[in-house]
C-alpha cells in the first residue's frame, strides 16, 4: 500500500497516510503540518516556520517547534502511522514529503488554472466541469488551525478571493452554456457570502432575465442599489446601471448565450455582437415593440407618417424629436414608424444610448423588414455592438446607402448620449453630406423628459432648425378614455363598458401613462383588480426602477427633501416640509424645484406653495425608501 500522505486543509483538517485516516490531536501539531503543507515538498527553515506560526515568535520558539513535532510523531507512531511520511526532519528545517497534488490547496490551484485555460480556449463545458471539481474540494472554512497565524491569515485571504473568483467564472460559464436557472440559486448563495460583489448582482440579473423573470431581474437591481446605498453610501456602478437599462427595454442582446472572453464580467448590455447579427436583432426589436399596444396617438402617428412621406418622397433630410416621460410610448411610436418605413423599402437603423456607456448600447443594427436580399451586409454594420462607432468609412457607407434608398435612424434615450454620439449627429447636420443631391434621411430622436441634456445636445436641438423636415412631439399621458380602454384590454375585460372604480383608481395612480398601465395589468393579473389603486395592487418593479433612476439624478440634499416630503404626504406645502426637514424654506424650494425638473413632483398654481408628487407611483416608491428612523423623526417634528 502507498504510504504517501494526503492532507486536506480546505475545511476541517484531515490527514490520510497510505489510504487510512490519521488523527492529529493537538492544535499545535495541526498548525505545523498545515504550514508545512502549504509548501509541500519543500524544506521550510525553522526561522521561516516560526514566522509563519507567530506574529512575534516567543523566546523559546525553537524548543516549542521541536516539542510540537515530537508530540506529533509520537501520536502518529501510536496509531501505526509512519510519521516521516507526514513530517520529516532535514538539517535546516522540516518538510512535508508529498507531491503538490496530495494537498487539496495545491490541487485546487491546479484545477482552477486548468479551468481558466479551457475557458480561454473556448470550451465552456469542459471548463465548468473542471471548476466544479475545484470548488467541490472546499468542505468548510479553510485552514482553521492557522487562522491566528501570519501564514494562515494571508493564505485564507488568498483562498477566499480565489474561490470567489472561481465561483463567479463558473457562473459566467453556466450562462454561456445556456443554463440560467442553475445560476440563480448559485448566485443567491454566493451573494449571501459577499453581498457587495457587483459582478454577482449582474450575473443574477442576467440569469433571472434569461429565465423569463424580468421583474425579478429588476428587483435584484433594486436590492443591489439599496444594499450599496445602506452599506457604502454609493450608487451601483456603470455595468449594473447599463444592465438595468437593457432589462427595462428588453434589449435583444440579453436573450440567450453570447460568446464571451474569460475574465470579462457579465455585462450583457454591452456584449459583443458579430457582423451579420444585427438584422435579426433589429427585427426582434421592432416586433417586440409592436407587440405592445398602441392606443390613441392618432394625431402623432399622422404627423410622423407625414414627415416620413415628405423625406422619402422629396428625398430630403428630416429630424423628428419625440419627448416624454418614461413609459409614455416614445419607443412604441417610433417602432410603428420604423415598420412602415421598412415596408416602403427603407433601411432602418435603431440604437439606444445608455447612461455611463462610452458611446451607447446597440438595440439593433438594422431592420430586416423590407431590406432587399441583395443588400450588402456591410450596410447593416453602421452601428457596432460596442457602441456607435462612426468612422469615416462608416459615414461613407451611410452615404452610399442613402444614394440607393431612404434611411430612418432611430436613437432612443438621447438624453444619455455620449459626446461622440452628439458629434455624429452634428456631423450629419453640419457637413452637409457631399452628395450631388439632397439625401433622404429621417432622424427620429427620442428624449426622456426630466434628465438634463448632455453637453452639446442643447445646441443641436437649435441647429436642427435648418433641416428641411422638422417635427417636435411632446407625448403626454393618454386621455382617460384611451387609458381605461388600454387597461381593460390588458386585464381581459370588455372594452367600452362602464369603467370599474378600480380601473379609474389605477389610471389616476399611473397618471395615464401607457407603459405603466401595461406593467400594472401584468402585476394585477387577468380580471377585475381590487379597489384601492397602486397602494393595494403594488408598484411593479419596472415602474419602481424608473422612479428610482430619476431619484438618483437628484443631488443628495434634494433626495433628502423629497424623502421628507413623501412622509408629509402625496400633497404638501413647502413650509411643512421645511419644518419636517429642519431646513429653511428657500433651501427646500430649491430642492423641490430640482425634483420637479426631474419629473418627480408637480407644482400647483396656488400662491401658498402647494406641491404634489407626479403620481401615486412616485409617492409610493419614494415613501417606501424612507427608513423607519427618518419617518419617526419627521413625524415627531410635525407633531403627529
Amino acid at each position: 500500500m502507498d504510504g504517501t500522505a494526503a492532507i486536506r486543509l480546505l475545511g476541517p483538517f484531515e490527514l490520510e497516510v497510505g489510504g487510512r485516516p490519521a488523527e492529529v490531536r493537538s492544535t499545535g501539531g495541526r498548525a505545523v503540518v498545515a504550514a508545512l503543507a502549504l509548501r509541500a515538498g519543500a524544506v521550510v527553515p525553522l526561522e521561516r516556520l516560526a514566522h509563519d506560526l507567530w506574529d512575534e515568535p516567543p523566546p523559546n520558539w525553537r524548543k516549542n517547534l521541536h516539542v510540537r513535532v515530537s508530540r506529533l510523531r509520537r501520536s502518529l507512531d501510536e496509531q501505526g502511522v509512519d510519521a516521516a511520511a507526514v513530517v520529516d526532519t532535514r538539517s535546516d528545517g522540516y518538510v512535508v514529503p508529498v507531491a503538490h497534488d496530495r494537498v487539496d490547496v495545491s490541487r485546487f490551484d491546479a484545477l482552477v488554472s486548468r479551468g481558466r485555460d479551457l475557458a480561454e480556449q473556448g470550451d465552456p463545458g469542459a471548463a465548468h466541469e473542471v471548476l466544479a471539481a475545484a470548488l467541490a474540494l472546499f468542505r468548510g472554512e479553510p485552514l482553521g488551525d492557522l487562522a491566528d497565524a501570519p501564514a494562515g491569515r494571508a493564505e485564507i485571504r488568498r483562498l477566499g478571493e480565489a474561490r470567489a473568483a472561481t465561483v463567479d467564472l463558473d457562473h459566467d460559464l453556466l450562462l454561456e452554456l445556456g443554463r440560467p436557472e442553475a445560476v440563480v440559486g448559485g448566485v443567491e448563495a454566493a451573494l449571501a457570502e459577499d453581498p457587495l460583489r457587483e459582478r454577482r448582482w449582474a450575473q443574477l440579473m442576467v440569469a433571472l432575465y434569461r429565465s423569463g423573470r424580468q421583474s425579478d431581474a429588476l428587483r435584484a437591481f433594486q436590492r443591489a442599489r439599496a444594499l450599496l446605498g445602506e452599506e457604502l453610501g454609493i450608487e451601483p456602478g456603470p455595468e449594473l446601471r447599463r444592465l438595468e437599462a437593457a432589462v427595462l427595454v428588453q434589449d435583444p442582446l440579453l436573450d440567450g448565450p453570447a460568446p464571451r472572453r474569460h475574465g470579462v464580467p457579465v455585462d450583457a448590455a454591452a456584449a459583443a455582437v458579430g457582423p451579420g447579427t444585427g438584422v435579426d436583432a433589429a427585427s426582434a426589436w421592432v416586433e417586440r415593440q409592436r407587440a405592445l399596444p398602441l392606443v390613441g396617438r392618432r394625431g402623432e402617428r399622422d404627423l410622423l407618417r407625414a414627415a416620413w412621406r415628405r423625406v422619402s418622397g422629396e428625398r430630403v433630410g428630416g429630424v423628428a424629436w419625440i419627448t416624454g416621460d418614461p413609459g409614455v410610448g416614445k419607443t412604441r411610436l417610433a417602432a410603428e414608424l420604423a415598420a412602415e418605413a421598412a415596408e416602403d423599402g427603407a433601411l432602418v437603423l435603431a440604437a439606444r444610448c445608455v447612461p455611463g456607456s462610452g458611446t451607447g448600447t446597440i438595440l439593433a443594427a438594422a431592420a430586416a423588414l423590407g431590406v432587399p436580399e441583395q443588400s450588402d451586409a456591410g450596410d447593416l454594420d453602421l452601428l457596432s455592438s460596442a457602441g456607435l462607432t462612426w468612422t469615416a468609412g462608416a459615414v461613407e457607407r451611410l452615404e452610399a446607402v442613402l444614394r440607393e434608398r431612404p434611411v430612418v435612424l432611430v436613437l432612443d434615450d438621447v438624453q444619455w448620449a455620449a459626446p461622440d454620439v452628439v458629434g455624429v449627429l452634428r456631423h450629419l447636420l453640419d457637413r452637409p453630406l457631399p452628395l450631388p443631391e439632397p439625401v433622404p434621411l429621417l432622424g427620429v430622436l427620442l428624449v426622456q423628459a426630466g434628465p438634463p441634456l448632455p453637453p452639446g445636445l442643447s445646441g443641436l436641438v437649435g441647429d436642427t432648425g435648418r433641416v428641411p423636415v422638422q417635427l417636435r412631439l411632446d407625448l403626454g399621458p393618454l386621455d382617460d378614455e384611451d387609458a381605461l380602454d388600454l387597461l381593460a384590454g390588458r386585464l381581459g375585460l370588455p372594452r367600452g363598458a362602464p369603467a370599474l372604480p378600480a380601473l379609474i383608481d389605477l389610471v389616476r395612480d399611473t397618471a395615464g401613462n401607457p407603459g405603466r398601465l401595461v406593467q400594472v395589468a401584468e402585476r394585477a393579473g387577468p380580471g377585475p383588480p381590487p379597489p384601492g389603486g397602486l397602494a393595494v395592487v403594488g408598484v411593479p418593479p419596472v415602474i419602481e426602477a424608473g422612479v428610482a433612476d430619476r431619484l438618483a439624478l437628484l443631488s443628495p440634499p434634494a433626495r433628502r427633501v423629497v424623502a421628507v416630503a413623501a412622509v408629509v404626504g402625496p400633497s404638501f406645502l413647502a413650509s411643512d416640509v421645511a419644518v419636517a426637514a429642519d431646513l429653511d424654506v428657500d433651501g427646500v424650494v430649491d430642492a423641490l424645484e430640482e425634483a420637479t425638473a426631474a419629473r418627480l413632483l408637480d407644482v400647483g398654481e396656488a400662491v401658498d406653495g402647494g406641491w404634489s408628487f407626479a403620481s401615486a407611483a412616485e409617492h409610493l416608491v419614494v415613501a417606501g425608501r424612507v427608513s423607519p428612523a427618518r419617518r419617526a423623526l419627521v413625524e415627531s417634528r410635525l407633531g403627529r
